[in-house]
C-alpha cells in the first residue's frame, strides 16, 4: 500500500455526529459535557480498532520512521 492510497472507514450516523460536534468543539475551544466526552471515547476506541484491522504499518519494525515520514507529507500537503 502506498502512501496515496486512500483507506476508506465506515461510520455510523451517530459516530459522525458525535465526531463532528467534538472536532467543531475543539476547534471553537468550547467546553464538552460529560456525556460528549464518553461517547468520544467510544468513537475513538471503534475508529482506533477499524485503522488496526486496515493498517500494516504500525507492526513494522520501522514504525517511527513511517510515521514521522507521514506527518511530514500531510504537513505540507
Amino acid at each position: 500500500m502506498n502512501a496515496e492510497e486512500p483507506i476508506r472507514l465506515s461510520l455510523s450516523k451517530d459516530h459522525a455526529l458525535v465526531l463532528f460536534d467534538w472536532l467543531s468543539r475543539r476547534e471553537n475551544d468550547e467546553p464538552i459535557s460529560p456525556e460528549l466526552a464518553a461517547a468520544v471515547e467510544r468513537v475513538h476506541d471503534d475508529i482506533l480498532c477499524d485503522l488496526e484491522s486496515v493498517l500494516v504499518e504500525p507492526f513494522d519494525r520501522n514504525y517511527e520512521s513511517l510515521v514521522q515520514a507521514a506527518c511530514q507529507r500531510v504537513a505540507a500537503s
